[in-house]
């Protein structure tokens, strides 16, 4: 979030994705009267990047800007959805890596916010394997080849985070990225308001995941082409990101 929507779907609808020459798959599904929105990326087929700018150093802002840059590559943008929570200065409050070069260092302080609700955790990829881990868990040695840190971590383990009250009620839209198997990472944002409870308890028993972290709140949006959710607005620091046809800013 910087330091600073909703559809009701009546049906469960599942869709497999062809993306580039490797097979995805992204939903739009009820689960527990809530609507979310994931896709699924297995790592073995599919190249995953972080990206904040362009070659010239001007911000990647949204969606919509990746789309130009990749039609002037002869590429297409396949999916796109913020990274983690970032500061009004648009950088990273936490770890940010970004084709192996760290951007920003980890973020191990106290403070207020989403980000500092503690356990937070750090999500990266290295090579064709991906893990969310609690920042003290996190190896700050590590090479890796992208990394968000945020905040709060939601799963570890399979256990969801403490600090939730599952009789919260306070409900906003929530964006997330969870790892199951090593290989597929699954990104899902809430199409309705959600608890972090409730966001949780998704990626734990419909997505199956094991760990999963929080990415941010109302802010966030997600473009999924094979889905035909094409949000292209948005002001983020950085955006996960899937070409079709070859890939850019490798």
């Amino acid at each position: 979030m910087k330091i600073l929507s909703n559809v009701i779907l009546l049906a469960v609808i599942l869709l497999p994705i062809q993306i580039s020459n490797c097979l995805a798959q992204g939903a739009v599904t009820l689960f527990n009267g809530v609507s979310f929105t994931y896709y699924q990326i297995d790592l073995e087929s599919t190249k995953l990047v972080l990206l904040s700018k362009d070659d010239n150093g001007v911000r990647l802002r949204n969606a919509g800007e990746l789309e130009l840059r990749a039609k002037r590559s002869g590429k297409s943008l396949k999916f796109a959805t913020n990274s983690g929570i970032f500061d009004s200065r648009f950088n990273s409050l936490g770890l940010h890596v970004e084709a192996g070069k760290q951007i920003t260092s980890l973020n191990t302080g106290e403070g207020d916010g989403n980000f500092y609700l503690k356990p937070n955790g750090v999500f990266y990829v290295k090579g064709s394997q991906a893990s969310v881990v609690p920042t003290e868990k996190f190896d700050n040695g590590l090479t890796v080849d992208y990394a968000t840190q945020s905040g709060p971590l939601l799963l570890d383990q399979g256990i969801i985070n403490s600090k939730f009250n599952p009789n919260s009620v306070n409900k906003l839209i929530r964006s997330g990225v969870g790892v199951k198997l090593g290989s597929i990472v699954i990104f899902a944002i809430s199409d309705d308001p959600v608890t972090f409870y409730e966001f949780a308890t998704f990626f734990r028993d419909h997505l199956k995941c094991r760990s999963a972290l929080y990415l941010d709140g109302v802010i966030s949006k997600m473009y999924a082409a094979d889905l035909n959710r094409l949000q292209k607005s948005g002001d983020f620091a950085a955006m996960f990101v899937v070409f079709g046809d070859g890939n850019v800013g490798e």
